[in-house]
């Protein structure tokens, strides 16, 4: 299965850009669900679930960005995961 999965974001990764995937995945999404200005940014006032990854994508290889482990997740300022 984990060699499916490096497969699809090694397909997905060279029609688009890493920038482009996390867009479409943070910015984009909030966009398409119509909350882009309650969601969009981490601004006062909006509200920023965030998730905590144990390696920077921008600093690793395409391939190995499936192997990213989750560290913790906040969702509307709570923490509700942590990887201890």
């Amino acid at each position: 299965m984990k060699n499916n999965s490096k497969k699809s974001a090694v397909l997905l990764l060279k029609s688009i850009t890493l920038e482009q995937a996390m867009s479409i995945a943070t910015i984009g999404g909030a966009e398409v669900l119509g909350v882009g200005d309650k969601l969009r940014s981490i601004t006062v006032g909006k509200f920023a679930d965030m998730i905590l990854l144990h390696q920077n994508l921008f600093n690793i290889e395409v391939t190995e960005i499936y192997a990213t482990k989750l560290e913790a997740s906040i969702v509307i300022a709570k923490e509700v995961f942590t990887n201890n």
